[in-house]
């Protein structure tokens, strides 16, 4: 029984981990989304000019989200993984409770 509770713990885990990271990721694309709709402003330049960055400090941010995605889709990605990994587990306790 402990280790079934031990399991649940973990898939309970990975799955607030999963819709956490679904979120951030969410975040994250529409920030980008804004940020390459700033872009194309006409008054893209003015808009720089009035909060002080240059074009290499906006490319720097852009770039920085980027990676931030890719960073957290690689982690939903072990997360998935993990809930293949413990698939086996749930299709146990499926076949317990149909005994039942």
């Amino acid at each position: 029984m402990d280790e079934i509770l031990k399991n649940l713990h973990i898939i309970s885990r990975t799955y607030n981990e999963l819709y956490k990271c679904c979120e951030e990721i969410s975040a994250l694309y529409l920030y980008l989304e804004e940020k390459e709709s700033v872009s194309k402003k006409r008054n893209f330049r003015d808009l720089l000019k009035k909060y002080g960055k240059s074009d290499n400090d906006f490319l720097d941010e852009v770039n920085d989200i980027k990676k931030s995605i890719e960073i957290k889709l690689d982690h939903f990605l072990l997360l998935q993984n993990n809930l293949k990994i413990k698939n086996s587990f749930i299709e146990k306790l499926e076949s317990k409770k149909n005994l039942y």
